[in-house]
């Protein structure tokens, strides 16, 4: 199983190797929800078991790329192989950003604890990581009110089900500040 991360990853080289899925998923963290870095190849996809074919509707690659969870060897490919072309104007979706983030995708996190496919600490790195990113896309879409094609009404459902308002807007403070100190101290 590799999952190619094109250099979306801060780890320290291109190739990691893991033998748990536990600790693949753990250093994916909520890479995972980014259907980019999935391929499967036609024989192995036509091996999935028939309750894999319910694919989960915001991020169908999760199905296939959860449901290999007995491998020998598991990669994480962080060596960039494109060049993603910039968004501009043109809509690049039109679901609801923040339920897909903030309920969705935690919520199939979620799902690979109850099975005791990840571990506690696994799942509450996902979690926190990707508070950091439902953070940030509050700061873009509702701070600095750049361009989005999504759409943003899901916000206030989020609060309560993985992340609370005060969570998500003290985060996004964090973040910020953690910024500026990087600026001023080269850290």
């Amino acid at each position: 199983m590799t999952y190619f991360a094109n250099g979306v990853l801060k780890i320290s080289k291109e190739r990691h190797e893991f033998n748990t899925f536990d600790d693949f998923v753990r250093n994916l963290s909520y890479w995972s929800s980014w259907s980019t870095g999935m391929a499967i190849w036609k024989d192995d996809f036509d091996k999935l078991p028939e309750d894999v074919s319910k694919f989960n509707e915001l991020f169908p690659h999760t199905n296939v790329l959860f449901n290999e969870r007995n491998r020998g060897k598991y990669v994480i490919d962080n060596s960039v192989i494109f060049d993603e072309m910039p968004q501009g104007k043109k809509p690049k979706g039109n679901y609801d950003l923040f339920f897909a983030f903030g309920v969705d995708y935690p919520g199939i996190i979620l799902d690979l604890l109850r099975s005791k496919s990840i571990s506690v600490t696994t799942y509450k790195k996902i979690v926190s990581d990707n508070l950091n990113f439902v953070s940030s896309l509050y700061y873009q879409y509702f701070i600095k009110k750049e361009y989005c094609s999504y759409d943003l009404n899901g916000i206030k459902s989020i609060y309560g089900v993985f992340y609370t308002e005060s969570e998500v807007k003290l985060r996004m403070l964090s973040l910020g500040m953690n910024k500026i100190k990087r600026k001023i101290f080269g850290k």
